[in-house]
């Protein structure tokens, strides 16, 4: 039953997101959860470290660490350089050897000089409608099938596919009028408006999400793959983007009993929590995160020490089955645990159909007095199912009596069991501020 610890930076630009992305996803396959084949999930894999840049004339070259397995004509991303110009997205790449490729852009000279950063993958974040353009400003119409995207200005896009080809190629956005249109800065040229078919790239991930209830971030499905999967299936949506606000992380997390195979959970679901709340992005500082879990449950603490600077930095949850009387697991019903910027508990039950009503409220209250005869008061969190469900391995305990990063044992069902402390920011706020959270941490 492996635990992790992931040194994660707390930033969404791209190349940053990548990191911190991908160590969750990395987590959840090392923890013995299924990926499935559902098709649109983003790839937060990190493709190459790059060691070395050059640039002569238009022709940028990179040099990667490692093979990048990468061929000519792929689009990518470049991100981190201290050699800002070669940082963005690039299309129709040429690979020289197997840790060499090279880009066309506007000209410039570096001589060959050693620069850390990151090749990293892009993701078709919109389609393209209608294009125009007076002077010196183009405009493109856009839209998503899955959710309404804002392109933030000032990003970095590729634009490709369209049949006014002046308008394709490695770009910024100059303005965002709304959330279907954007504007970029062009050549001087004339378009009369026209419907034209391409698509906008991101490097890493797709761009702000437009509010709380709708809005896409790229997104992976997951599984439990334990006995109980086949007669009382759990899947998770897993999407990750940044905030509205800020670059800050966010993370949102749904439960249900099925995918239609195209990126959505299915059959009984829980309500779609968002996990955000920081405001200030900390760029390439890493911070230490850390992970729980097996093929049938799971649980995750992520940037706690940012809690000491802003409060609703931190975004933890725990989900696991149902227990018996003895703590082993049954296919019941599955419950979702969330600590964060908002706190939230939800039970779905696969076989029956049917979820609980949310809870928006840690369900515990701590009595004034925590510890008495040499012993700390602790109490589990119990599943709101319209009665009292057998308790969830993890709970509250009161924040002074308590060590941050701590890993107590405390006996679920006659068996001991490791836990840990988070007294920081958002995870020290349950009972009115007087309590933490101690993580299944075993």
């Amino acid at each position: 039953m492996p635990t992790l610890m992931k040194n994660m930076v707390y930033d969404s630009n791209p190349g940053n997101f990548n990191l911190w992305a991908d160590a969750v996803s990395t987590a959840l396959a090392t923890l013995g959860w299924v990926k499935t084949p559902d098709t649109g999930q983003i790839n937060t894999a990190v493709i190459a470290t790059i060691t070395n840049v050059s640039q002569s004339g238009t022709t940028a070259t990179i040099t990667t660490s490692a093979a990048h397995g990468l061929s000519s004509g792929a689009n990518i991303g470049i991100a981190l350089l201290t050699h800002t110009s070669l940082n963005g997205c690039w299309g129709n790449i040429t690979v020289i050897d197997g840790t060499n490729f090279s880009f066309t852009l506007p000209t410039g000279t570096i001589a060959s000089v050693a620069d850390s950063g990151l090749v990293v993958p892009l993701v078709a974040v919109a389609t393209i409608n209608n294009v125009s353009q007076s002077t010196t400003t183009a405009t493109l119409t856009y839209s998503n099938a899955a959710g309404a995207v804002t392109i933030p200005v000032s990003e970095n896009i590729l634009v490709t596919g369209l049949s006014h080809t002046a308008l394709n190629g490695t770009q910024v956005t100059a303005t965002v009028p709304t959330a279907t249109t954007l504007t970029m800065t062009v050549p001087t040229g004339t378009i009369a408006s026209v419907a034209d078919t391409g698509t906008i790239w991101m490097a890493g991930m797709p761009g702000t999400v437009a509010s709380l209830t709708t809005g896409l971030m790229g997104y992976q499905i997951w599984r439990m793959a334990d006995a109980l999967q086949s007669t009382s299936p759990v899947f998770m949506k897993i999407e990750f983007g940044r905030s509205t606000s800020s670059n800050c992380p966010r993370v949102a997390i749904t439960l249900g009993t099925g995918s239609n195979g195209s990126g959505q959970v299915n059959g009984v679901t829980t309500t779609r929590q968002f996990l955000s709340g920081g405001t200030v992005p900390q760029g390439v500082t890493t911070f230490l995160c850390y992970f729980s879990g097996d093929v049938n449950r799971l649980a995750m603490a992520l940037w706690q020490a940012l809690g000491a600077t802003q409060n609703t930095a931190p975004i933890g949850f725990q989900l696991e089955r149902s227990h018996d009387t003895t703590g082993a697991d049954t296919g019941t019903y599955v419950t979702l645990f969330v600590i964060a910027n908002s706190p939230f508990l939800q039970s779905i039950f696969p076989v029956l159909g049917s979820a609980t009503t949310p809870e928006t409220a840690i369900p515990v209250l701590l009595p004034a007095n925590t510890s008495l005869n040499n012993t700390l008061y602790f109490i589990p969190i119990f599943p709101c199912i319209g009665q009292m469900g057998n308790p969830m391995i993890c709970g509250i305990s009161g924040k002074g009596d308590v060590t941050n990063i701590a890993t107590p044992s405390v006996t679920f069902y006659g068996t001991a069991h490791t836990l840990i402390v988070f007294k920081l920011g958002t995870f020290g706020n349950p009972s009115g501020g007087n309590g933490c959270w101690l993580m299944r941490y075993e």
